[in-house]
């Protein structure tokens, strides 16, 4: 488990970025879910309801895996 921490205010492509620069993933090779359901729409994080102490699960696509093979 990787923990990021992050405020309600920001916005979903702010928590990407924040993913994306402490954990090198690379965009379009993962996605994000919270309470099961894709986060797409770049909202505010206050808009999905997210609850103290709960996860957005990152979600690395199955097609990403080539990048590992060159």
């Amino acid at each position: 488990t990787k923990l990021i921490p992050f405020q309600p205010e920001m916005l979903l492509e702010d928590l990407k970025k924040l993913i994306e620069k402490n954990y090198n993933y690379i965009k379009k090779t993962y996605f994000l879910k919270y309470n099961g359901k894709p986060m797409y729409e770049n909202k505010k994080l206050i808009e999905y309801n997210i609850k103290y102490d709960e996860s957005i699960h990152v979600v690395i696509r199955a097609s990403s895996f080539m990048y590992n093979l060159w």
